[in-house]
Protein backbone atom coordinates (compact mmCIF):
# COMPACT_ATOMS: atom_id res chain seq x y z
CA UNK A 1 0.00 0.00 0.00
CA UNK A 2 1.12 3.56 -0.75
CA UNK A 3 -0.88 6.66 0.18
CA UNK A 4 -3.77 4.37 1.00
CA UNK A 5 -3.72 2.77 -2.44
CA UNK A 6 -2.80 -0.79 -3.35
CA UNK A 7 0.18 -1.23 -5.69
CA UNK A 8 -0.15 -4.10 -8.22
CA UNK A 9 2.32 -6.95 -7.74
CA UNK A 10 3.71 -8.92 -10.71
CA UNK A 11 6.60 -11.40 -10.96
CA UNK A 12 8.72 -12.41 -13.96
CA UNK A 13 10.47 -15.78 -13.60
CA UNK A 14 13.53 -16.04 -15.85
CA UNK A 15 14.73 -19.60 -15.35
CA UNK A 16 13.70 -22.29 -17.82
CA UNK A 17 13.41 -25.16 -15.37
CA UNK A 18 11.95 -25.37 -11.89
CA UNK A 19 11.69 -22.14 -9.93
CA UNK A 20 12.30 -21.60 -6.22
CA UNK A 21 9.08 -21.98 -4.18
CA UNK A 22 9.45 -18.42 -2.89
CA UNK A 23 8.54 -17.13 -6.33
CA UNK A 24 5.03 -18.56 -6.03
CA UNK A 25 3.33 -15.93 -3.88
CA UNK A 26 -0.44 -16.32 -3.84
CA UNK A 27 -0.89 -12.59 -3.27
CA UNK A 28 0.52 -11.52 -6.62
CA UNK A 29 -1.63 -10.17 -9.42
CA UNK A 30 0.22 -11.84 -12.26
CA UNK A 31 3.13 -14.24 -12.64
CA UNK A 32 4.91 -14.45 -15.99
CA UNK A 33 6.70 -17.75 -16.65
CA UNK A 34 8.72 -18.90 -19.69
CA UNK A 35 7.36 -22.44 -20.19
CA UNK A 36 4.18 -24.49 -19.62
CA UNK A 37 5.92 -26.80 -17.13
CA UNK A 38 6.56 -23.86 -14.82
CA UNK A 39 2.92 -22.82 -15.01
CA UNK A 40 1.98 -26.31 -13.84
CA UNK A 41 4.41 -25.88 -10.95
CA UNK A 42 2.81 -22.55 -10.04
CA UNK A 43 -0.65 -24.13 -9.98
CA UNK A 44 0.65 -26.89 -7.71
CA UNK A 45 1.77 -24.19 -5.26
CA UNK A 46 -1.75 -22.81 -5.11
CA UNK A 47 -1.81 -20.02 -7.68
CA UNK A 48 -4.95 -19.65 -9.78
CA UNK A 49 -5.08 -20.18 -13.53
CA UNK A 50 -5.73 -16.50 -14.23
CA UNK A 51 -2.71 -15.46 -12.16
CA UNK A 52 -0.18 -17.26 -14.36
CA UNK A 53 0.75 -16.34 -17.93
CA UNK A 54 3.17 -18.30 -20.14
CA UNK A 55 5.00 -15.67 -22.20
CA UNK A 56 8.49 -16.99 -22.83
CA UNK A 57 11.66 -15.38 -21.52
CA UNK A 58 12.05 -11.61 -22.12
CA UNK A 59 15.07 -10.64 -24.21
CA UNK A 60 16.56 -7.40 -25.45
CA UNK A 61 15.30 -5.97 -28.73
CA UNK A 62 18.14 -7.33 -30.85
CA UNK A 63 16.64 -10.83 -30.51
CA UNK A 64 12.99 -9.95 -31.17
CA UNK A 65 12.84 -10.53 -34.91
CA UNK A 66 15.83 -12.62 -35.88
CA UNK A 67 16.21 -13.52 -39.54
CA UNK A 68 17.55 -17.07 -39.39
CA UNK A 69 17.77 -17.55 -43.14
CA UNK A 70 20.91 -18.85 -44.83
CA UNK A 71 21.26 -15.53 -46.65
CA UNK A 72 21.29 -13.57 -43.39
CA UNK A 73 23.84 -15.96 -41.89
CA UNK A 74 26.07 -15.25 -44.88
CA UNK A 75 25.57 -11.51 -44.45
CA UNK A 76 26.54 -11.70 -40.78
CA UNK A 77 29.66 -13.72 -41.59
CA UNK A 78 30.71 -11.13 -44.13
CA UNK A 79 30.09 -8.33 -41.63
CA UNK A 80 32.09 -10.08 -38.90
CA UNK A 81 34.82 -11.14 -41.36
CA UNK A 82 34.21 -14.85 -40.89
CA UNK A 83 34.84 -17.36 -43.66
CA UNK A 84 31.66 -18.64 -45.30
CA UNK A 85 32.75 -22.27 -45.77
CA UNK A 86 34.33 -22.75 -42.33
CA UNK A 87 32.46 -23.85 -39.22
CA UNK A 88 31.95 -21.23 -36.50
CA UNK A 89 31.87 -22.05 -32.78
CA UNK A 90 31.19 -19.40 -30.14
CA UNK A 91 32.28 -19.81 -26.50
CA UNK A 92 30.85 -17.48 -23.86
CA UNK A 93 30.64 -17.42 -20.08
CA UNK A 94 28.19 -14.60 -19.48
CA UNK A 95 28.82 -10.86 -19.44
CA UNK A 96 31.59 -11.29 -16.86
CA UNK A 97 33.28 -14.27 -18.52
CA UNK A 98 32.73 -16.41 -15.44
CA UNK A 99 32.39 -20.13 -14.88
CA UNK A 100 34.76 -22.62 -16.45
CA UNK A 101 35.27 -20.68 -19.67
CA UNK A 102 39.08 -20.92 -19.58
CA UNK A 103 39.08 -24.69 -19.03
CA UNK A 104 36.53 -25.06 -21.79
CA UNK A 105 38.65 -23.01 -24.21
CA UNK A 106 41.73 -25.05 -23.35
CA UNK A 107 39.83 -28.24 -24.26
CA UNK A 108 39.70 -26.92 -27.84
CA UNK A 109 43.34 -25.83 -27.84
CA UNK A 110 44.37 -29.32 -26.71
CA UNK A 111 43.06 -30.71 -30.03
CA UNK A 112 45.70 -28.86 -32.07
CA UNK A 113 47.52 -32.02 -33.11
CA UNK A 114 44.37 -34.12 -33.60
CA UNK A 115 43.87 -33.11 -37.23
CA UNK A 116 40.22 -32.22 -36.47
CA UNK A 117 40.58 -28.44 -36.33
CA UNK A 118 40.49 -27.87 -40.07
CA UNK A 119 38.28 -25.11 -41.47
CA UNK A 120 37.27 -24.13 -37.97
CA UNK A 121 36.69 -20.67 -36.53
CA UNK A 122 36.56 -20.41 -32.73
CA UNK A 123 35.30 -17.16 -31.21
CA UNK A 124 35.77 -16.84 -27.44
CA UNK A 125 33.90 -13.93 -25.87
CA UNK A 126 35.29 -13.13 -22.42
CA UNK A 127 32.90 -10.33 -21.52
CA UNK A 128 34.33 -7.87 -18.99
CA UNK A 129 36.93 -10.34 -17.75
CA UNK A 130 40.05 -8.59 -19.10
CA UNK A 131 42.43 -10.91 -17.25
CA UNK A 132 40.91 -13.96 -18.91
CA UNK A 133 40.96 -12.25 -22.29
CA UNK A 134 44.72 -11.63 -22.00
CA UNK A 135 45.41 -15.19 -20.84
CA UNK A 136 43.45 -16.76 -23.68
CA UNK A 137 44.92 -14.39 -26.27
CA UNK A 138 48.39 -15.60 -25.30
CA UNK A 139 47.32 -19.26 -25.38
CA UNK A 140 45.56 -18.84 -28.72
CA UNK A 141 48.65 -17.38 -30.38
CA UNK A 142 50.60 -20.51 -29.45
CA UNK A 143 47.87 -22.79 -30.78
CA UNK A 144 47.55 -20.99 -34.11
CA UNK A 145 51.22 -21.59 -34.91
CA UNK A 146 51.29 -24.38 -37.45
CA UNK A 147 47.51 -24.40 -38.01
CA UNK A 148 46.76 -23.05 -41.48
CA UNK A 149 43.00 -23.66 -41.55
CA UNK A 150 41.95 -22.65 -38.06
CA UNK A 151 41.15 -19.18 -36.78
CA UNK A 152 40.82 -18.31 -33.09
CA UNK A 153 39.51 -14.95 -31.92
CA UNK A 154 39.50 -13.75 -28.33
CA UNK A 155 37.08 -10.90 -27.69
CA UNK A 156 36.03 -8.87 -24.68
CA UNK A 157 32.54 -7.55 -24.07
CA UNK A 158 30.40 -7.28 -27.23
CA UNK A 159 27.13 -5.43 -27.76
CA UNK A 160 26.17 -7.29 -30.96
CA UNK A 161 25.78 -10.79 -29.55
CA UNK A 162 22.82 -11.49 -31.84
CA UNK A 163 25.08 -11.05 -34.90
CA UNK A 164 27.66 -13.49 -33.57
CA UNK A 165 24.95 -16.04 -32.77
CA UNK A 166 23.37 -15.72 -36.21
CA UNK A 167 26.77 -16.35 -37.80
CA UNK A 168 27.59 -19.37 -35.61
CA UNK A 169 26.96 -23.10 -35.98
CA UNK A 170 27.26 -24.03 -32.28
CA UNK A 171 27.11 -22.11 -29.01
CA UNK A 172 29.22 -23.36 -26.08
CA UNK A 173 28.19 -21.72 -22.81
CA UNK A 174 27.21 -22.02 -19.17
CA UNK A 175 23.53 -22.66 -18.43
CA UNK A 176 22.35 -19.07 -18.13
CA UNK A 177 18.65 -18.84 -19.08
CA UNK A 178 18.99 -15.61 -21.06
CA UNK A 179 21.80 -16.97 -23.22
CA UNK A 180 19.87 -20.18 -23.88
CA UNK A 181 16.75 -18.24 -24.89
CA UNK A 182 18.84 -16.03 -27.19
CA UNK A 183 20.28 -19.14 -28.82
CA UNK A 184 16.74 -20.39 -29.46
CA UNK A 185 15.90 -17.19 -31.33
CA UNK A 186 18.83 -17.92 -33.65
CA UNK A 187 18.12 -21.66 -33.98
CA UNK A 188 21.50 -22.41 -32.42
CA UNK A 189 22.48 -25.77 -30.83
CA UNK A 190 23.77 -25.33 -27.27
CA UNK A 191 26.59 -27.26 -25.60
CA UNK A 192 26.61 -26.55 -21.86
CA UNK A 193 29.73 -26.83 -19.72
CA UNK A 194 28.68 -25.32 -16.37
CA UNK A 195 25.68 -24.25 -14.27
CA UNK A 196 24.89 -22.72 -10.90
CA UNK A 197 23.74 -25.51 -8.54
CA UNK A 198 20.04 -25.34 -7.81
CA UNK A 199 19.20 -22.17 -9.70
CA UNK A 200 20.37 -23.24 -13.17
CA UNK A 201 19.98 -27.02 -12.99
CA UNK A 202 16.54 -26.80 -14.57
CA UNK A 203 18.03 -24.95 -17.53
CA UNK A 204 20.23 -27.96 -18.25
CA UNK A 205 17.17 -30.20 -18.18
CA UNK A 206 15.37 -27.85 -20.57
CA UNK A 207 18.19 -27.92 -23.12
CA UNK A 208 18.60 -31.69 -23.04
CA UNK A 209 14.89 -32.59 -22.97
CA UNK A 210 14.12 -30.26 -25.87
CA UNK A 211 16.78 -31.91 -28.03
CA UNK A 212 18.62 -28.65 -28.71
CA UNK A 213 21.85 -29.64 -26.97
CA UNK A 214 23.51 -31.38 -24.06
CA UNK A 215 25.58 -30.87 -20.93
CA UNK A 216 29.22 -32.04 -20.73
CA UNK A 217 30.33 -32.29 -17.12
CA UNK A 218 34.03 -32.82 -17.84
CA UNK A 219 35.28 -29.55 -19.36
CA UNK A 220 38.36 -31.29 -20.81
CA UNK A 221 35.98 -33.12 -23.17
CA UNK A 222 33.97 -30.12 -24.33
CA UNK A 223 36.13 -29.39 -27.39
CA UNK A 224 36.03 -32.97 -28.62
CA UNK A 225 32.28 -33.22 -28.12
CA UNK A 226 31.71 -30.01 -30.03
CA UNK A 227 33.74 -31.31 -32.97
CA UNK A 228 31.65 -34.51 -32.86
CA UNK A 229 28.58 -32.33 -33.42
CA UNK A 230 30.18 -30.48 -36.32
CA UNK A 231 31.08 -33.77 -38.00
CA UNK A 232 27.46 -35.00 -37.74
CA UNK A 233 25.57 -32.79 -40.20
CA UNK A 234 22.18 -34.49 -39.73
CA UNK A 235 22.41 -34.37 -35.95
CA UNK A 236 23.37 -30.71 -36.07
CA UNK A 237 20.33 -29.89 -38.22
CA UNK A 238 18.03 -31.71 -35.78
CA UNK A 239 19.38 -29.67 -32.88
CA UNK A 240 19.03 -26.45 -34.86
CA UNK A 241 15.38 -27.23 -35.57
CA UNK A 242 14.71 -28.17 -31.95
CA UNK A 243 16.28 -24.93 -30.77
CA UNK A 244 14.28 -22.78 -33.18
CA UNK A 245 10.96 -24.23 -31.96
CA UNK A 246 11.25 -21.97 -28.91
CA UNK A 247 12.19 -18.87 -30.90
CA UNK A 248 8.80 -17.20 -31.39
CA UNK A 249 7.74 -17.35 -27.74
CA UNK A 250 11.00 -15.88 -26.47
CA UNK A 251 11.26 -13.21 -29.18
CA UNK A 252 7.83 -11.79 -28.29
CA UNK A 253 8.00 -12.25 -24.51
CA UNK A 254 9.13 -8.74 -23.55
CA UNK A 255 6.23 -7.02 -25.32
CA UNK A 256 3.67 -9.53 -24.03
CA UNK A 257 4.84 -9.02 -20.46
CA UNK A 258 4.81 -5.23 -20.84
CA UNK A 259 1.27 -5.23 -22.27
CA UNK A 260 -0.17 -7.59 -19.66
CA UNK A 261 1.54 -5.66 -16.86
CA UNK A 262 -0.06 -2.46 -18.16
CA UNK A 263 -3.43 -4.25 -18.19
CA UNK A 264 -2.93 -5.19 -14.53
CA UNK A 265 -2.16 -1.56 -13.65
CA UNK A 266 -5.18 -0.21 -15.54
CA UNK A 267 -7.49 -2.81 -13.98
CA UNK A 268 -6.25 -1.84 -10.52
CA UNK A 269 -6.76 1.87 -11.21
CA UNK A 270 -10.28 1.21 -12.46
CA UNK A 271 -11.10 -0.89 -9.40
CA UNK A 272 -9.76 1.81 -7.07
CA UNK A 273 -11.90 4.41 -8.85
CA UNK A 274 -14.96 2.22 -8.39
CA UNK A 275 -14.12 1.60 -4.72
CA UNK A 276 -13.76 5.33 -4.12
CA UNK A 277 -17.16 5.92 -5.73
CA UNK A 278 -18.69 3.19 -3.58
CA UNK A 279 -17.28 4.77 -0.42
CA UNK A 280 -18.52 8.20 -1.45
CA UNK A 281 -22.04 6.93 -2.21
CA UNK A 282 -22.13 4.89 0.97
CA UNK A 283 -21.67 8.13 2.90
CA UNK A 284 -24.46 9.81 0.96
CA UNK A 285 -26.78 6.86 1.55
CA UNK A 286 -26.17 7.02 5.30
CA UNK A 287 -27.04 10.73 5.33
CA UNK A 288 -30.18 10.08 3.27
CA UNK A 289 -31.46 7.37 5.59
CA UNK A 290 -30.97 9.55 8.64
CA UNK A 291 -32.75 12.55 7.12
CA UNK A 292 -36.35 13.19 6.03
CA UNK A 293 -37.08 11.21 2.92
CA UNK A 294 -36.63 13.30 -0.18
CA UNK A 295 -37.32 10.34 -2.40
CA UNK A 296 -39.42 7.25 -2.24
CA UNK A 297 -36.44 5.00 -2.83
CA UNK A 298 -32.92 4.44 -1.48
CA UNK A 299 -30.31 3.45 -4.04
CA UNK A 300 -28.47 0.20 -3.69
CA UNK A 301 -24.86 1.23 -4.50
CA UNK A 302 -22.71 3.81 -6.20
CA UNK A 303 -22.50 2.01 -9.53
CA UNK A 304 -25.24 4.07 -11.12
CA UNK A 305 -23.85 7.30 -9.70
CA UNK A 306 -20.42 6.36 -11.03
CA UNK A 307 -21.75 5.91 -14.54
CA UNK A 308 -24.13 8.87 -14.44
CA UNK A 309 -23.40 11.21 -11.50
CA UNK A 310 -25.60 13.98 -12.88
CA UNK A 311 -28.73 11.81 -13.03
CA UNK A 312 -28.96 10.03 -9.69
CA UNK A 313 -32.76 10.29 -9.62
CA UNK A 314 -33.03 8.57 -13.00
CA UNK A 315 -31.68 5.21 -11.87
CA UNK A 316 -33.75 2.32 -13.26
CA UNK A 317 -36.12 0.48 -10.96
CA UNK A 318 -34.01 -2.68 -10.91
CA UNK A 319 -31.21 -0.64 -9.35
CA UNK A 320 -33.28 0.37 -6.32
CA UNK A 321 -33.18 -1.35 -3.01
CA UNK A 322 -36.15 -1.03 -0.66
CA UNK A 323 -39.03 1.36 -0.39
CA UNK A 324 -38.67 4.01 2.29
CA UNK A 325 -41.86 4.17 4.34
CA UNK A 326 -43.15 7.65 5.12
Amino acid sequence: MKDGKRIPFVTVVTDLGEAHPWWFNKGLDKMFVPIEEMKAQALEFGLKEEQVSVCGLPLRKGFWNIDSSKKNKELMRDKLELKQDWRVVILIGGGDGMGKLKECAMSFFALKSSGRMQKLQIVIICGKNEKLQKQLTWEAEKVKQGLTECDIRILGFVSNMEEWMIAADVLVTKAGPGTIAEACCCGLPVLLFDFLPGQEEGNVTFVESSGMGEFVKDTTKVGGRCLDWLEDEEGLVRMQQASFKHAERNSTAAMKIAKQTLDVILDEEQQQSIDESVSEWAGRKKETIGAPAASKFVYKSSWWSWFSPANLTQAPSWWRETEVKE
